[in-house]
């Protein structure tokens, strides 16, 4: 069963977070913060048993707006049985 998460991230969260860690959104979306200014969009789904982890791009040139919009084709293409 899925984790439900408390709240997606908003875009002030997102600009403030400087913890290193990893920062969930939801659908696999995920925030990854190290050395406390680098930020990295990731996107976690998992094929026939296998997680899959892609890139999506860093913050601030990938925006969070733009990184739920990124990870709809791919999330769509592991639904439509297509290989990533």
């Amino acid at each position: 069963m899925p984790i439900k998460l408390k709240a997606a991230l908003s875009a002030r969260r997102v600009q403030t977070l400087n913890k290193p860690g990893s920062y969930a959104d939801g659908g696999g979306l995920e925030l990854i913060v190290r050395d406390g200014s680098r930020k990295t969009w990731t996107l976690r789904v998992m094929v026939d048993g296998k997680r899959i982890v892609r890139g999506l791009g860093p913050y601030p040139q990938v925006s969070l707006a733009d990184a739920r919009a990124l990870a709809v084709c791919p999330r769509n293409n592991v639904l439509n049985y297509i290989r990533l």
